[in-house]
């Protein structure tokens, strides 16, 4: 059953319409499911009550996953994460810090004490949490805050 005649149909309802007909389109959706579980993964990498060592196994689960990705477009997919990924010099940092948190490495070698290791715990690992955390120490030492001293903390 169709709701509008040929001639009454909008714009917006025959490019959908066109869109729908194409195998393309089909092939398309097939391959967007290589990407389902990236929407989990970029929830639980928000969480603020996960570690640093358990985001960063789910971020490592994410780029075996993206490595996966058969086909010429898997390729360049592929290429593009490694070469933001080996642009990102931070990460290797915090995953240095992670395997400190782990045991597997001593605070000492990455040019570390101890005690700053702990504070990365619960770092953030992506650009929107890190934005929220400075967002909420820039209202905690807004000039605003004036009944802020250090019995507050």
């Amino acid at each position: 059953m169709r709701c509008f005649e040929e001639e009454d149909e909008s714009a917006a309802v025959k490019i959908v319409h066109e869109i729908m007909q194409k195998e393309s389109l089909r092939c398309d959706l097939v391959f967007i499911a290589n990407f389902a579980n990236f929407v989990q993964a970029f929830i639980f990498l928000e969480k603020r009550s996960e570690t640093l060592v358990d985001r960063l196994q789910v971020f490592d689960k994410v780029i075996d996953n993206i490595h996966k990705i058969l086909g010429i477009v898997g390729e360049d997919i592929k290429s593009k994460c490694d070469k933001v990924i080996s642009a990102n010099k931070d990460l290797k940092e915090i995953k240095s810090i992670a395997e400190v948190l782990t045991g597997k490495s001593n605070a000492q070698v990455i040019g570390m004490n101890i005690e700053s290791a702990v504070c990365f715990k619960y770092a953030p690992v992506t650009s929107a949490e890190v934005e929220r955390s400075f967002l909420q120490l820039k209202y905690i030492l807004s000039d605003r805050q004036h009944s802020l001293t250090p019995d507050n903390f």
